[in-house]
């Protein structure tokens, strides 16, 4: 399996047969989609790919805003990583707040990243009016 940390239960979106959602990671809003099982194969199914559509709508929904009269979500990224049939994962990065200098120099320095706030916060957010 890959070296990621199991997400806190504050942390899960989402349980499904073979795979769990969660906000999880070093950005505000990150999400990824783990198999639930070591053994559990990456199988295209349409589960999994609606779950990658509800992720993206449940973000345009909630973090809208309108730029010029047009209204939109925010801008993302939308990284599948394969290692091996069962070890595997989709990472879901919007672009919630400014990036300022723990995304700047995390990487060049070494320093941690720093969340504007919480995964559970964010969870919570996404969840209210469902």
């Amino acid at each position: 399996m890959s070296s990621l940390i199991w997400p806190l239960e504050n942390q899960i979106l989402k349980w499904e047969e073979d795979f769990v959602s969660a906000v999880h990671g070093i950005y505000a809003g990150q999400t990824m989609i783990f198999p639930r099982y070591q053994s559990s194969e990456l199988i295209i199914k349409n589960e999994l790919v609606e779950e990658i559509f509800r992720i993206v709508e449940l973000f345009n929904n909630k973090f809208r805003y309108s730029n010029d009269e047009i209204e939109r979500g925010p801008d993302y990224c939308l990284g599948f990583v394969f290692n091996s049939l069962n070890d595997w994962f989709i990472v879901y990065t919007p672009k919630l707040n400014n990036w300022g200098g723990s995304e700047i120099f995390a990487p060049l320095c070494g320093t941690p990243y720093v969340l504007p706030w919480p995964h559970s916060a964010t969870v919570e957010y996404l969840k209210a009016d469902l």
